[in-house]
């Protein structure tokens, strides 16, 4: 069962969207990023009705001038009902412009090595205990997996479009609607 054309449809890539953000631009226009001074606070996620989702104490400890160390901790109601301490090494770069931009070093262990990779965003799967790098966990954008290249290729050939909409095939003529939607505004 599950075999081509039993309805059951595949499993998709988890999306960015669905998942919550750690984003360092904003979080350091909130918290003042000073060699030697410690900080600490709380983020908090809320969905669209603006209920929390989501609150998590952090602590975070300057260790050169260029560089921090971002500690999570957190009362997770997951599998293990434990507190989770995530740190999450920060990384600063002076821009040909001037200032100082920080980046989250991902923390994320795979093979045996940390991720170490730098990012603006780290993410956290549904359900999921730890923050880490789009590549890491495997998330796609849900723009990736709503796209369909033909009807962007029947939008620029007006020709193609008209024979696709005169069609016999019913996928085919509702692929041309969809392309006529977008080129009329109508549609995303």
């Amino acid at each position: 069962m599950g075999g081509f054309g039993s309805g059951e449809k595949l499993k998709k890539k988890t999306t960015v969207e669905e998942c919550l953000k750690l984003d360092v631009g904003r979080f350091s226009k909130t918290v003042c990023l000073v060699p030697g001074i410690n900080s600490s606070g709380k983020l908090t996620w809320t969905n669209s009705r603006g209920e929390q989702i989501l609150s998590l104490h952090y602590s975070l400890e300057p260790k050169a001038e260029d560089w921090a160390m971002f500690n999570l901790d957190t009362l997770m109601t997951t599998n293990n009902n434990g507190v989770v301490i995530e740190s999450i090494p920060l990384q600063g770069t002076i821009p040909n412009f001037g200032g100082m931009r920080w980046w989250f070093l991902c923390p994320l262990v795979k093979s045996g090595a940390t991720c170490n990779r730098r990012v603006n965003k780290l993410f956290l799967l549904p359900r999921g205990e730890y923050f880490g790098c789009r590549a890491c966990l495997n998330l796609t954008y849900e723009s990736a997996q709503t796209h369909d290249a033909r009807v962007n290729k029947l939008m620029r050939n007006p020709l193609a479009l008209i024979e696709e909409i005169e069609s016999e095939d019913p996928m085919r003529k509702l692929r041309a609607i969809r392309a006529y939607g977008k080129l009329r505004g109508w549609m995303r």
